[in-house]
């Protein structure tokens, strides 16, 4: 009887039979749950904050580091105004209709024709004619454009330009992946009147810490940032 009160409370619900097997495989689950719900704090300013105000941190660590968080956030809201800003988005290449329109009128317009060889401003800017005199805006955006698909290598703008979008995409699912452990750890640190921070001494004289309780409202203000 002693020895099956011993077993977590799920194994004593479900009727298994109380035999060292199961005990090594509830022990084996909570290990994995507890593993699951457990996050290593990042050498980031993001995690770093919920030591902001705390003994732990300090005066001028707090100081330090809500500074650094604000001077974060002023400089990814700038950045992202000056990517979205006109003068950061300009475009090099003219749309298909402004194309379309000036093949039409300009590119065939009869006094814009070579008058020696009787060759159309349209023809000479896809011929890429190097004596042109006007047009070159034309055909500098044609040489962009088959630099881009047509290059030394056969789709290598567009291959280039698939690679940095992957990298990307690595890179955001990883801070992402740490995004979710971090706040699922969180959730699994009990609620408390106060954020207490537990000291461990690991073996071999390596320290630690622990967040043993958080405030809900300092967990609320981690999620917001």
């Amino acid at each position: 009887a002693s020895k099956e009160s011993d077993l977590p409370t799920t194994a004593r619900e479900s009727g298994l039979p109380a035999t060292p097997q199961t005990s090594a495989h509830m022990s084996s689950m909570e290990e994995e749950l507890q593993l699951a719900s457990t996050h290593k704090w990042e050498e980031s300013l993001w995690e770093a904050a919920i030591l902001v105000g705390l003994p732990t941190a300090g005066r001028v660590g707090s100081v330090a580091l809500t500074a650094g968080i604000v001077l974060n956030v002023v400089l990814q809201v700038a950045l992202c105004w000056l990517i979205s800003s006109d003068s950061f988005a300009k475009r090099d290449l003219p749309t298909v209709d402004e194309t379309r329109r000036w093949r039409e009128t300009v590119g065939h317009d009869a006094r814009q024709m070579d008058r020696f060889t009787g060759v159309s401003l349209a023809r000479r800017v896809c011929e890429q004619d190097g004596a042109l005199h006007i047009g070159t805006e034309q055909v500098q955006s044609l040489y962009n454009i088959i630099q881009y698909t047509r290059g030394e290598l056969p789709m290598a703008g567009i291959f280039a330009c698939g690679m940095v979008i992957l990298l990307w995409f690595f890179y955001v699912s990883q801070e992402m992946r740490n995004l979710l452990g971090f706040t699922i750890g969180l959730l699994h640190v009990p609620r408390g009147g106060h954020t207490r921070i537990a000291r461990i001494d690991n073996e071999g004289g390596e320290k630690t810490f622990s967040l043993e309780s958080i405030t809900l409202h300092r967990l609320s203000m981690m999620f917001v940032l």
